[in-house]
């Protein structure tokens, strides 16, 4: 059987360029750069030291367990645990799970809000996120094509 339309070009994942370009550009002092477009819940996320301890000291924080709620996988009614562990850099997860954590506290937020709230009744726009990365894309010299941010 012969195809009747191109094949659809592969996108490419977000690079660590791009994320620490984000960072560098980030103003931790505004609200919405703060959070990372995330539709989990601020319960849903757990920074453990080396002892399993839940911290929120940034030099102690060594793993981040991420609970993922009702994925289209779960048919059992069952959660998804997944555990990050720290490592260097401006993308490194743990540190990005403490800033939101930290980012809730600052909005005095229940365990229950959104994870990426900008403020007590707003969070974080796919449109924001797509702004931030085409520039991250466009600063590391990358095509809006290989990243598909046509939006």
């Amino acid at each position: 059987m012969r195809r009747c339309s191109q094949p659809r070009q592969q996108r490419a994942a977000v690079s660590v360029d791009m994320l620490s370009a984000i960072t560098e550009a980030a103003d931790m002092s505004i609200a919405h750069h703060r959070v990372v477009s995330y539709t989990l819940k601020i319960g849903d996320v757990i920074v453990t030291d080396v002892n399993g301890v839940i911290t929120n000291n940034f030099k102690k924080a060594e793993m981040v367990q991420i609970t993922f709620r009702g994925s289209k996988t779960d048919q059992a009614g069952q959660s998804t645990r997944r555990c990050l562990k720290s490592f260097l850099g401006p993308v490194c997860p743990v540190f990005a799970a403490l800033l939101l954590k930290r980012n809730a506290d600052i909005l005095q937020l229940s365990p229950s809000s959104p994870l990426c709230s900008t403020s007590r009744k707003g969070m974080l726009s796919t449109e924001e996120m797509t702004k931030v990365l085409r520039a991250a894309a466009k600063y590391c010299g990358k095509t809006r094509t290989t990243y598909r941010l046509t939006r």
